[in-house]
């Protein structure tokens, strides 16, 4: 039984949601990359907008080859705390002969505009608005992951993004795409593979293990209790109605965000590496994080896709179905039984 015939997950939506993000800092941003930020004298398009319900950033190839020797798409799928702009300055080499894109899975990111709207609802005492970030963020599973990420291929280059090739390479000479992951992204895309191994030519993922130590449960463990849903000193019954506690609450919420952000930076990295970066460019980082993340969406993706994965759990093992470990024994066995034109190019190592 192939894990898309057994999944449980619900499909969304296909329909693309064409409005860019409300965040101010994606407001910001200007669709092009300047040659000054991407160190060369050549400039690249760059474009946000949503497809299949997801925030996505996309670069065209800059050498559009019609030859059969055209590379697939890139997808690259970031880490927790990361957001498409994480992935921004990279885009430049990246395209280079390929069309790239990056996209946020479900946790990461900032609200959509409809959220955004619902909030305000709810500071005019909207009660059913309160829940709806929660419900909004219910199912974050790597099950549902996987089917995401088939969405999002299918709809990105059957409808959205194309090359300015006539025809498209992407859509014409390739039915698959190559992946680059990192850390929660890795297990996405090893999920995706997993159950939709048709839709990938080459997987590159890092930052991932096949087991988690007793030093990174307790880390998570700490990100779980910062993260841990918060109540305003005015009282839970009064966040739907009082407006004072729903400042009160996004203000613990920010506090919340920078708290993570700092934690993530410094245990995830070398010493050596932040000591680099210097204050400043630290303080940028956490703000960045701050600025494209939820408290809710980050909790939601520690609860349900860090631990077990497939359903929420006890911390990452062989036991778990979705755990990196099963997940790649999963990849291999099938690989057999695929035609030499569906399978997996290369050699899949975790850990």
């Amino acid at each position: 039984v192939s894990r898309h015939s057994a999944s449980t997950s619900t499909r969304s939506s296909s329909t693309s949601l064409q409005s860019s993000s409300p965040s101010s800092t994606a407001r910001s941003r200007s669709p092009k990359l300047s040659a000054a930020s991407a160190s060369t004298s050549e400039s690249i398009s760059i474009s946000v907008r949503y497809v299949a319900n997801r925030r996505c950033m996309f670069a065209p190839c800059r050498q559009l080859d019609t030859s059969n020797n055209a590379n697939p798409p890139l997808i690259i799928i970031g880490g927790t705390a990361q957001s498409i702009y994480s992935w921004e300055h990279h885009l430049h080499s990246l395209s280079r002969d390929r069309d790239v894109l990056v996209y946020e899975c479900l946790g990461q990111g900032p609200l959509p505009k409809e959220l955004f709207d619902t909030m305000a609802q709810q500071r005019a005492g909207d009660n059913d608005a309160a829940s709806a970030v929660e419900d909004y963020y219910r199912n974050v599973t790597l099950a549902f992951h996987a089917e995401d990420f088939a969405n999002v291929v299918t709809e990105a280059w059957a409808t959205t993004f194309t090359s300015n090739a006539d025809p498209p390479p992407a859509v014409s000479r390739y039915n698959k795409v190559d992946v680059a992951a990192f850390s929660l992204g890795g297990r996405i895309a090893l999920a995706a593979a997993s159950t939709y191994p048709h839709l990938i030519r080459r997987l590159h993922i890092t930052g991932v293990g096949a087991e988690r130590d007793d030093y990174a449960n307790i880390v998570l463990a700490s990100w779980r209790d910062i993260l841990a849903p918060a109540v305003p000193t005015t009282g839970l019954d009064a966040v739907t109605s009082n407006r004072a506690a729903v400042d009160e609450m996004g203000q613990i919420q920010q506090l919340q965000l920078r708290s993570f952000a700092w934690s993530t930076i410094l245990a995830t990295y070398s010493n050596e590496f932040v000591a680099s970066l210097g204050t400043a460019r630290i303080q940028a980082w956490v703000d960045a994080i701050c600025t494209q993340n939820t408290v809710q969406g980050l909790r939601a993706l520690l609860e349900q896709t860090h631990e077990g994965g497939g359903g929420g759990g006890s911390a990452v093992d062989d036991s778990d179905a979705w755990s990196p470990a099963a997940i790649a024994k999963w990849i291999a066995t099938q690989q057999s039984d695929l035609s030499a034109d569906e399978r997996i190019v290369g050699r899949l190592c975790v850990g």
